[in-house]
C-alpha cells in the first residue's frame, strides 16, 4: 500500500513544475501574439485591396462603354467624395443621373437586382478600422460609402484644393493612369469640438503620425499600401474637413 502511494506521489505535479510549464506556456504566447497580430493586419489589408481591384476593374468597364469618360460623380454644395447619391439643390429629390449605385455599381459589379444590396455592402466599405461605416447619417444605407472617388468636381466654391485638379477626365488623357482613383476614406476634421479622423487603420494618439495610410488604386490598373509619407491633402471643403489621398505616382 504504501509502495502505491508513492508511486503515485511521484507521477503528481510540484507547484514548481506548473509554474514553470504556465511559464513557457506565456513566453511562447508572447512569442506568437504579435505574428499572429501581423498576420490579421496584413488579411484585412489584402481584403481592402481586392475590394478596391473590383471597384476599378468596374470603372474601367463604365469607361469602355462610355466613350472613355469615367464615372460622373455628381455634386452638389456640402456633397463629398464618398457619397454616392446625390440630391437636386432647388428640390431637394434624388435624381437618378449622379446616382454612383444605380448607374455603377450595381451594373458592373452586380448579376441581379436581387444583390445589389449585398453587393454594396460587401465591395464599397473598407474593412479597416473605419467608424465611419457606421455613421448616424440620414440615408447612410443607400448614400455613403467608405472608399472615396478621386474623380470629384464640387461646384461649392469655398472647397479648395490642395493639389492640382487630377486630370483623369478621360482613360487616354496624358498622366491620368498615374493618379489614384479610388482609396480608403482618409479625412480629418479638426473643427469638431473633438478632432475626427478617419482611415483604415483608424486613429489613436499612440498612431496620429500613421493614421493616414490607406489603400489605393490607380488607373493603371496598379494597386498598393500607400504609406503615412506617401499621403498628402487631397481637398479642403468650406467646413474644414480635409480629404487625404495617395501621391500620384512618378510625381
Amino acid at each position: 500500500m504504501l509502495a502505491l502511494q508513492s508511486r503515485r506521489s511521484q507521477r503528481a505535479f510540484t507547484l514548481v513544475e506548473l509554474l514553470v510549464v504556465i511559464g513557457i506556456i506565456g513566453i511562447l504566447i508572447a512569442i506568437l501574439l504579435p505574428a499572429m497580430t501581423k498576420v490579421r493586419v496584413q488579411g484585412i489589408r489584402t481584403q481592402c485591396l481586392s475590394n478596391l481591384r473590383q471597384v476599378l476593374t468596374a470603372t474601367i468597364a463604365y469607361a469602355a462603354d462610355n466613350k472613355g469618360w469615367l464615372p460622373y460623380r455628381g455634386s452638389e454644395v456640402n456633397h463629398t467624395p464618398h457619397q454616392m447619391y446625390t440630391t437636386s439643390p432647388l428640390v431637394n429629390t434624388p435624381n437618378p443621373k449622379w446616382d454612383l449605385n444605380q448607374s455603377f455599381i450595381y451594373k458592373y459589379l452586380s448579376s441581379s437586382k436581387s444583390e445589389s444590396k449585398k453587393l454594396r455592402g460587401d465591395i464599397m466599405f473598407c474593412v479597416g478600422q473605419l467608424a465611419a461605416r457606421n455613421a448616424d447619417t440620414a440615408s447612410y444605407d443607400r448614400e455613403y460609402v467608405t472608399y472615396q472617388y478621386y474623380n470629384y468636381t464640387p461646384r461649392d466654391a469655398a472647397t479648395i484644393w490642395q493639389v492640382p485638379r487630377p486630370p483623369m477626365e478621360r482613360l487616354g488623357r496624358k498622366n491620368a493612369a498615374n493618379f489614384p482613383v479610388w482609396g480608403c476614406l482618409t479625412l480629418e476634421n479638426p473643427v469638431a469640438s473633438l478632432p475626427t479622423q478617419w482611415s483604415h487603420t483608424g486613429y489613436s494618439a499612440k498612431t496620429k503620425l500613421y493614421w493616414k495610410e490607406l489603400n489605393v488604386v490607380y488607373l493603371n490598373g496598379s494597386g498598393s499600401w500607400a504609406r503615412d509619407r506617401e499621403v498628402q491633402p487631397y481637398m479642403k471643403t468650406a467646413s474644414g474637413v480635409v480629404y487625404y489621398w495617395a501621391k500620384p505616382t512618378g510625381y
